[in-house]
């Protein structure tokens, strides 16, 4: 589930609350009735797989499998779920690519059948099975992540340890004042070395929150939500 309907800030549907973490996740040809948008919700996917991983939700060494039908001809061109560039993003590398196992789940009832016609889907000849396992991180202080990715995707906030005004350089050169951080202590990760400093808009608002109702803002911050903006 993806919180507020967006695909950018993920978090776990309560019914998982009572639910053992996850060791594997399968995903039969996922698409999107509109067009264009299967990459971007493969991208979701496995964001929100990894966000999973980071809030026990599911194993550290977890497999995603994905059922794939693709073609040169026809209209089925494979760079148009672009999934291994999003598996890549989040971290998970490549088990295995196998023939269509298709034949076997038939046996047990299975057939795939469009939801919104409710009819058997075509070139299911192409069907290729794609495995991937979740990639073990570095520390969070140390993990290198891919450019415009906030780090709350591959570790979950545990606690804010701190608050201040830190160094910033933006497009017209370094800030006056700097810009609003908060120091994170995450899930998994207690080091005092393993905290980060996090700009406030990176981290979800629930979280600035919690902190920010116990600790009042000096005035020359302003507030917490003026300066995430």
């Amino acid at each position: 589930r993806t919180e507020g309907g967006t695909l950018g800030h993920f978090s776990p549907a309560p019914l998982w609350d009572d639910v053992p973490p996850a060791s594997c996740f399968v995903f039969n040809f996922p698409h999107s009735a509109a067009r264009g948008r299967t990459a971007g919700m493969l991208r979701a996917v496995f964001r929100s797989v990894r966000r999973s991983v980071a809030c026990g939700r599911a194993d550290r060494n977890c497999r995603i499998e994905m059922r794939l039908r693709h073609a040169e001809e026809g209209g089925l061109k494979r760079s148009c779920y672009r999934h291994e560039e999003a598996a890549a993003a989040a971290r998970f590398g490549l088990v295995s690519v196998g023939a269509s196992d298709l034949d076997v789940l038939y046996e047990f009832g299975y057939q795939h059948r469009t939801t919104e016609r409710d009819v058997s889907c075509g070139h299911l000849e192409h069907t290729k099975v794609w495995k991937w396992a979740a990639e073990k991180l570095s520390p969070p202080s140390t993990q290198v992540l891919p450019p415009g990715t906030r780090r709350d995707y591959f570790f979950a906030p545990e606690k804010i340890m701190d608050r201040g005004l830190r160094p910033f350089v933006c497009w017209k050169g370094p800030c006056k004042y700097g810009r609003l951080h908060y120091l994170v202590r995450w899930r998994g990760h207690p080091g005092d070395d393993e905290h980060t400093w996090e700009e406030a808009r990176d981290l979800e608002l629930a979280v600035r929150k919690a902190f920010d109702s116990e600790h009042a803002f000096p005035a020359a911050y302003g507030t917490s939500d003026e300066e995430a903006s």
